[in-house]
């Protein structure tokens, strides 16, 4: 009788880790700016190394997602490759990709769980991420 009632514990616990559902009120983005000059050999040079790394954290503090974006600035003008963000858009997690070569946009759930790859046009990625607009 006891194996049955411990089978039966263990059955209804694992439903209920089964239905962890993911709150978007407790994901939130978490974004830290590095940034120190570049050397040659033992010298500064006018350059900076600049990282921007974005996180999406839920309430536990558990990192969903990650983007690291590297550039290097000389004065005003700074050049790099890739543009990277995470962006919290209609109950999603997009990781957000642009480079010279086009864009793409990595979805995942508001548990870290990915959904969806796909490339999109750089219209359509201007209209819905405008990262340069004014709030």
């Amino acid at each position: 009788m006891k194996w049955h009632i411990l089978l039966l514990f263990i059955l209804t616990c694992n439903v209920a880790i089964a239905q962890k559902t993911c709150d978007a009120s407790k994901t939130h983005i978490i974004a830290d700016h590095r940034q120190h000059p570049k050397y040659i050999f033992f010298f500064k040079t006018n350059r900076q190394k600049q990282i921007n790394i974005e996180k999406a954290v839920d309430a536990n503090g558990k990192v969903l997602v990650k983007a690291v974006m590297k550039t290097t600035c000389s004065y005003d003008a700074c050049g790099g490759g890739a543009f990277r963000r995470v962006v919290l858009l209609n109950g999603e997690i997009h990781k957000v990709y642009a480079s010279r070569w086009g864009c793409k946009i990595t979805r995942y759930d508001l548990c870290g769980n990915k959904i969806a790859k796909e490339r999109i046009d750089e219209q359509i990625f201007e209209e819905t991420y405008n990262f340069n607009a004014i709030p």
